[in-house]
């Protein structure tokens, strides 16, 4: 009876070491007019993920960056595990060297301190998720424009299979892993956005993860270089987007 009971002991926790979750992180500024409509498009994006890659889905972290401290995010993102997908959005407060791309030189903005987009991205890094989509939004100007041209609902068909493609589920080695980090503008520039719709950016970046979930030959690359093209173009090069893969080692 006691080998039996230290038996099972042992299988729960392998099992549970072997779980895979998808993690959702929401930082919105919940004095922007659009919160509501980002956080939106944050739910879609989550819901339909978990759907295509029949994952477990851990409870959501949606919280105001204005009343979260960078403690509490540590925390947070330490419940991530090796091989977990994690859909990150940052929507508030930031600045950062201007012209410079490089993610050391952009800061967002917690209850207790600014941090870079580097030092977000090494925390996740540390954790080794399959799949962690980092899109950063910290801007100290966010403007409203009520223009409806921007809306684009995705109308093709998206598949388990490209899901699975994208998110690295056929690729040999099982371990392989990538960071998708997005920065919504270039310092000084600001944030657009729209009143029904939300940010332009994350609207964008919506759309296109679901074009590319359509496509038999889908790239995390495509995705970046359209929303670059698309945000820049609408907003007359105002709102200049840019991104890039890394990998997790």
């Amino acid at each position: 009876m006691k080998r039996l009971i230290i038996f099972a002991i042992l299988f729960l926790s392998l099992s549970k070491g072997f779980s895979q979750y998808f993690h959702q992180f929401s930082f919105i500024d919940q004095r922007l007019i659009t919160h509501k409509a980002d956080q939106a498009n944050m739910d879609e994006m989550g819901k339909h993920l978990v759907n295509l890659l029949k994952i477990a889905k851990k409870d959501p972290v949606s919280q105001d960056p204005v009343k979260y401290s960078y403690a509490q995010l540590q925390e947070a993102i330490n419940e991530i595990s090796e091989k977990d997908i994690l859909l990150f959005y940052f929507a508030g407060e930031g600045s950062g060297k201007k012209n410079d791309r490089a993610p050391e030189r952009q800061v967002i903005s917690f209850s207790d301190k600014s941090v870079s987009h580097k030092e977000i991205i090494d925390l996740v890094k540390k954790k080794k998720p399959k799949v962690a989509i980092i899109l950063m939004e910290g801007s100290d100007k966010q403007v409203l424009i009520n223009e409806e041209g921007f809306r684009r609902d995705h109308a093709g068909a998206v598949s388990r299979e490209s899901a699975l493609a994208l998110f690295n589920y056929n690729k040999e080695p099982e371990d392989v892993r990538i960071i998708v980090y997005m920065n919504a503008t270039k310092p000084p520039n600001p944030a657009r956005k729209n009143r029904r719709t939300g940010s332009y950016f994350l609207s964008s970046f919506k759309n296109n993860l679901y074009d590319q979930l359509g496509e038999s030959n889908p790239d995390w690359n495509k995705i970046i270089r359209q929303v670059e093209v698309q945000v820049t173009e609408f907003t007359k090069n105002v709102q200049t987007p840019y991104g890039e893969v890394f990998p997790v080692r």
